[in-house]
């Protein structure tokens, strides 16, 4: 699996935000006021599986469902049910 990092930044901005913090962009996923996930995202134009899966892993999310919320198939409300479905909420 190949993710071009524009896309990914695409995905991540609709999970969570996105802040500069220190020498990296890190991505912060609070959902109905819990902490998901704070992670460094890397810098690399293009994302690998090894690293689709650093950033997918965090979010309690496999590598093809965060390719569906980087191609705008899976929204916001599919993750925030997909995190009560886990148990995560």
């Amino acid at each position: 699996m190949q993710l071009k990092r524009r896309e990914a930044l695409r995905g991540l901005r609709k999970l969570g935000t996105i802040e500069q913090g220190g020498n990296h962009e890190k991505c912060r996923v609070i959902v109905d006021g819990k902490k998901i996930a704070t992670f460094p995202i890397p810098s690399n134009d293009d994302y690998n599986d090894t690293l689709v899966h650093f950033v997918a892993s965090p979010l309690c999310l496999d590598k093809h469902a965060f390719s569906d919320v980087c191609d705008c198939t899976k929204d916001k409300q599919w993750y925030r049910d997909h995190l009560a479905r886990e148990g995560k909420l």
